[in-house]
């Protein structure tokens, strides 16, 4: 992370978002290491079981894809019970769009410019 960090802070960006699973609040001490100075937001996106099942079995085959169907129940009631977000976003019904739209409020980019090419 931290050489992925220097390479888009040499090219410019000044803001990162990573999408990975965030177990416990102990894993944000490697990330504030690998990108010194930065302010984390933890923005975590929720679905019901029901949403989440379906969405891991439409892209999940082969022998994988039990595993990761039961794991993403567990996941989901580890970061229940961990509360490790700063901001919650449910998903359920709503368009990419719209959660994203939700993110970036959440994490306070609302007003963020984009680069034009």
């Amino acid at each position: 992370m931290r050489c992925v960090w220097a390479n888009f802070a040499a090219a410019g960006a000044v803001r990162l978002i990573l999408a990975r699973v965030v177990e416990t609040r102990d894993e944000l001490g490697a990330l504030r290491e690998a990108v010194p100075g930065a302010e984390l937001t933890v923005v975590r996106l929720r679905a019901s079981n029901e949403t989440l099942l379906r969405r891991v079995a439409g892209r999940e085959v082969g022998s994988h894809r039990e595993w990761s169907l039961n794991r993403a129940v567990e996941l989901a009631r580890l970061m229940d019970h961990q509360a490790v977000e700063d901001h919650l976003v449910d998903t359920d019904g709503r368009t990419v769009t719209d959660i994203t739209t939700e993110v970036l409020r959440r994490a306070n980019w609302s007003t963020a410019t984009r680069t034009q090419a």
